[in-house]
């Protein structure tokens, strides 16, 4: 009987372990996923305002390079310098594991090993 107890005792340890385990690994995932998209959406903002100063910069660009060329810069009033393309933050999300479910197969675990010590000493006393 002192068998099925530990037994028991132990299914139920692993069950609590595996549930401290996962909700350990959620947390740092979700750390994780905030720390990743706080630096994306940090890069983003520079880039936006990268793209802003070429944006307002564009002809003031265009004409200085007509001028280096030694070209008429009224060349420039039809079309300024190129703007580069636009960037956007990216989202991450959080890999999750269930934290209950390992704290319910310890549980269920534990229940079968009893059930079964119950069975054995019924069986025993019964002469089965």
């Amino acid at each position: 009987m002192l068998g099925v107890l530990t037994q028991a005792a132990g299914s139920m340890a692993g069950g609590v372990l595996g549930y401290l385990g996962n909700r350990e690994t959620n947390e740092t995932n979700r750390n994780i996923a905030s720390e990743t998209n706080a630096f994306n959406a940090k890069e983003a903002a520079a880039n936006r305002s990268f793209q802003r100063q070429m944006s307002n910069t564009a002809h003031q660009r265009a004409v200085a390079d007509l001028k280096k060329a030694g070209l008429n810069p009224l060349l420039a009033a039809t079309n300024g310098a190129s703007t580069p393309g636009g960037a956007s933050a990216q989202g991450v999300s959080a890999t999750m594991q269930n934290e209950m479910g390992e704290l319910g197969k310890g549980l269920e675990s534990a229940l079968t090993t009893a059930r079964q010590a119950k069975q054995l000493k019924l069986d025993i006393v019964t002469g089965k």
